[in-house]
């Protein structure tokens, strides 16, 4: 709507344009408010920079004030941005008058959080005169039921909001409570998972799904109590009053974003606004129930998963001959269709699958990629479920039978749902996001198919996660042997850890101490990965952090680290901002705060997806003159934004370059964003050294491994692309570049003593 941002409008003509803008994102999010979370995922489905931007500087006091804006954003960028700019202006402080109050227009969070509230009190209402207990047949009572619907409504509503703006304990809180309401709905099963990821509780997000998949069982009648005890007339828990009897009224008297809630006598509004005082009062709701027997057995069998199992028959199986059973199976299927098709209908093909890939022992409770037996309590399990499950699996720094789990599963996984499968290409048109880390962990698990004779001695070569697992590493520096325990600070069982950490996601978090940003309980990672036999160092940020997890590296003083992954799912370099009200913002908070003690440095990998959404015309959108300017605000402003983490945590922080993006065929569609992605990915780099050279003394060093990267290609737009032995997905790399990056961190080291380098003690 707004094109050139040079022209100062008058201030009536402001006033009309916010009025319009505000019409038109409440319109649009009103649209699309019951898109499903899993649909609609955190991670970005797909880069939106080339639609028209509505807001391309806020309107305060009836002009334009410069906003430097990031390039790359998607919906859920500019949504959360809106409030940024209604904070920054000032429109829910204190100190403007009622009268200037009322004619500025909240933030499309604030309104969603406002119909979520009014859609949850009206629930609360109609069970005034409900006797909720044991004795409520829920089955044969239709108000509950329409009640439940309503409260998962607004259950549902509230945690997108307050996801989108960074308040992840308590959406993860009102996905749990929307769970709760319809509990063998796998979409609201996925929601809560996918939820505390984000909230940087991922294992709890792996306990949930194997109980809902095991057919675990959660209480209706929790959200139903919750809402009926909320309706009444008084929050005391604050010393605030409520009128209960005028709902417009009540509509009115939460005002704030999201990130700065308050009543409108400018009381702090600590939980989100709908007086249900657990909201926020703990890390991560747990809404699976801790005491369950099944959870149990769960437990137990994941503590029987066997770690050493090196005498076994199937863990002599390595990474290259389940492809090449994987590749003979496809070929037998197809093989096997085209039979069938000839075939007469009373003569069906009898065909015996040529390839079952390894079970490792793993019990029927873990076997996520299996149907249940019909004769058991277990549910559907659908793939987009397996997928996100995967995904948590092999993320979680915890490691030891979750990343054993994870292995095992990639085989069966491929086996049921191939690339190129019709199942496979309605995923990645339904689910871009879950599909792509899916092929990824499954090209990192597996690698590619190697000749015998190739295998562990080609260079480079990238070793797949699964022969590490299995201790079937040839290479002969990073050879160990496996330990069977499960070790961290003490040998207690991998049980008794998960126990502690479903304790302190529950443990109530003192009213005092309910901040924005962080808790005052910090989780640790509570059980060192068995295949990391060597000290780990923790390597955090985007999607490409999963690259290089669980491999061994010697860093300069010839000892040998292993990489353990620290995700922060879609998090954009640009969301570093101290500022940044976003759930990815989060979520990097509570990994760094999940950091052992001990760990004094770690590797950060951000940049790639602003990259890669960054592609715009010459405008871009109307924040900049040219994308030069934009990459660089952006470069400024995330090592700006690091070198304060660095403080605040006390770490050193090793930054790592975007890579090239891999070649393709111009036939390719894909060929022309590709030419420009790997223009952004140069100026990014180049502008990258030039901060860190700045900040080195300030404990932030890029590893300048980039240019090792780089293969000539004539087609390429800069002259070169991704040399293809480091390409695992055609937009992440496999493992094989690794000996750039040592050979980078000891150039780095080298430069300690100079006062512009990295100090090798603390890695």
């Amino acid at each position: 709507i707004i094109q050139d941002h040079e022209m100062s409008p008058a201030p009536g003509t402001c006033m009309l344009l916010s009025a319009i803008l505000h019409v038109a994102s409440t319109v649009w999010w009103v649209s699309a408010q019951y898109t499903g979370f899993l649909s609609a995922t955190c991670m970005s489905r797909a880069a939106t920079t080339g639609a028209t931007t509505i807001i391309g500087r806020p309107l305060v006091d009836g002009g334009p004030q410069k906003y430097a804006m990031n390039y790359a954003e998607d919906r859920l960028d500019r949504r959360a941005r809106y409030f940024q700019q209604a904070e920054n202006s000032g429109k829910h402080n204190d100190d403007i008058d009622t009268s200037r109050r009322s004619q500025q227009s909240p933030s499309p969070i604030a309104l969603d959080l406002r119909r979520a509230h009014s859609i949850l009190r009206k629930a609360g209402k109609s069970l005034s005169n409900v006797c909720i207990d044991d004795e409520l047949d829920l089955q044969s009572d239709v108000a509950a039921k329409e009640t439940l619907v309503e409260l998962r409504t607004g259950h549902e509503l509230a945690g997108r909001a307050l996801r989108d703006c960074g308040k992840c304990r308590h959406a993860t809180y009102h996905y749990a409570l929307a769970w709760m309401c319809d509990p063998t709905n796998y979409e609201c099963a996925g929601d809560y998972a996918q939820m505390t990821d984000l909230a940087g509780c991922s294992e709890v997000g792996v306990l949930s799904l194997l109980y809902y998949r095991n057919g675990g069982r959660l209480d209706p009648r929790m959200p139903l109590r919750i809402a009926q005890e909320s309706s009444t007339t008084t929050d005391d828990a604050y010393g605030v009053v409520i009128d209960d009897d005028d709902d417009d009224n009540n509509e009115r008297s939460i005002s704030g974003d999201g990130a700065n809630l308050t009543y409108a006598n400018g009381s702090p509004l600590h939980s989100c606004g709908s007086r249900q005082l657990e909201c926020d009062a703990s890390l991560c709701m747990v809404a699976i129930p801790t005491d369950s027997l099944l959870l149990r057995q769960i437990l137990k069998d994941l503590d029987n998963v066997d770690l050493d199992d090196a005498s076994s028959d199937e863990s002599s199986i390595n990474a290259a001959s389940i492809l090449e059973g994987l590749s003979k199976a496809s070929q037998e299927e197809k093989r096997r269709r085209k039979v069938a098709e000839n075939a007469p209908s009373n003569n069906p093909s009898t065909v015996a699958h040529p390839f079952m890939p390894p079970q490792d022992g793993i019990s029927n409770n873990l076997q996520f990629w299996k149907d249940c037996d019909s004769s058991s309590d277990g549910r559907s399990f659908p793939p987009l479920l397996q997928v996100l499950l995967l995904k948590l699996l092999y993320a979680s720094p915890v490691g030891g039978p979750l990343l054993k789990l994870a292995c095992v599963a990639v085989p069966h996984l491929s086996l049921k749902m191939p690339l190129s499968s019709a199942l496979g290409r309605q995923m990645a048109r339904d689910y871009k996001s879950h599909w792509a880390y899916y092929i990824l962990i499954r090209a990192v698990v597996l690698g590619e198919r190697v000749k015998k004779h190739r295998r562990g001695t080609a260079v480079p070569y990238h070793v797949p996660v699964w022969d590490i697992v299995h201790g079937l590493d040839q290479r002969q520096l990073h050879s160990f042997e496996l330990n069977g325990d499960c070790r961290g600070d003490d040998e207690s069982p991998f049980s008794i850890r998960m126990r502690q950490l479903l304790d302190e996601c529950s443990s109530r978090i003192p009213k005092n101490d309910m901040t924005s940003e962080g808790s005052p309980l910090h989780l640790r990672p509570l059980c060192l990965p068995t295949s990391a036999p060597h000290s780990p160092l923790y390597i955090l940020g985007d999607s490409h952090v999963l690259s290089i997890a669980w491999q061994t590296i010697e860093i300069p003083n010839g000892e040998l680290r292993t990489l353990v992954p620290y995700p922060a799912t879609g998090m954009k370099a640009w969301h570093m901002k101290e500022e940044t009200r976003f759930f990815t913002h989060y979520n990097m908070h509570m990994c760094l705060q999940r950091l052992p003690t001990s760990c004094k440095a770690i590797l950060l990998s951000a940049g790639e997806i602003d990259c890669r959404e960054g592609i715009g015309g010459v405008k871009l959108q109307g924040y900049y003159a040219s994308c030069d300017e934009a990459v660089r605000n952006t470069v400024q402003q995330y090592v700006k934004a690091v070198t304060k983490l660095a403080s605040l945590y006390n770490l050193q922080i090793l930054l790592l370059p975007v890579a090239p993006h891999a070649y393709r065929s111009q036939k390719n569609g894909k060929a022309a964003g590709r030419g420009l992605r790997r223009e952004r990915m140069l100026l990014w780099n180049d502008m990258l050294r030039e901060e860190c050279t700045k900040s080195a003394s300030s404990g932030v060093h890029l590893l300048d491994y980039e240019r090792n990267l780089r293969s000539t290609d004539a087609t390429s737009p800069v002259g070169f692309v991704l040399n293809k032995a480091y390409n695992a997905d055609y937009t992440h790399m496999n493992s094989a570049f690794l000996p750039h990056l040592e050979n980078s961190l000891a150039r780095c080291v080298e430069g300690y003593s100079s006062g512009s380098g990295c100090n090798v003690n603390l890695i």
